[in-house]
């Protein structure tokens, strides 16, 4: 029995170093894309297996810094994605992300004073992924934002890979 659980224990580590290895890092800086007009952010990548990647992202951006009242009370977004990728040739990709995003915005309440809200979007992108060479990459692409409408917007998003 004790073999048994040390042959496990070993199994989880060689599949957990697997893992490790295989994972990729990047930060990024975006323009437009899920978080309004500009963003920072980190991504990671979990796995690959032959031609497909799966990463998850997350960032935040600032796309308001005053308020109503001339203030600085920025509007903050914070987005959650998974991310999977399709390497098409050598150093170009299509992806799809799906995830949530957290807004914390200001508006006026029926006195004219400032009032936070938040609240939860629900966040999905398409795009086309340029990898300049093995530490920078571009990414352009389409973002769907759902909250109590629908909003469209385009993303252009540089990352460092390490």
């Amino acid at each position: 029995m004790k073999k048994q659980y040390l042959y496990l224990i070993i199994l989880l580590y060689i599949i957990n170093c697997k893992l490790c290895f295989s994972q990729n890092n990047s930060v990024y800086l975006e323009v437009l894309g899920n978080t309004g007009y500009s963003a920072i952010g980190y991504e990671r990548r979990l796995l690959k297996v032959k031609n497909i990647q799966w990463h998850t992202v997350t960032g935040a951006g600032i796309y308001k810094l005053r308020d109503f009242n001339h203030k600085f009370n920025p509007d903050i977004a914070v987005p959650v994605l998974q991310k999977v990728s399709f390497s098409l040739y050598y150093r170009h990709s299509l992806f799809v992300a799906s995830g949530l995003m957290w807004n914390s915005y200001i508006d006026a309440d029926r006195e004219f004073k400032a009032r936070r809200h938040h609240e939860i979007c629900w966040n999905n992108n398409a795009g086309y992924s340029f990898d300049l060479n093995k530490r920078w990459q571009f990414q352009l692409y389409y973002v769907l934002i759902a909250h109590p409408y629908l909003q469209h917007w385009a993303g252009l998003k540089i990352n460092f890979k390490w």
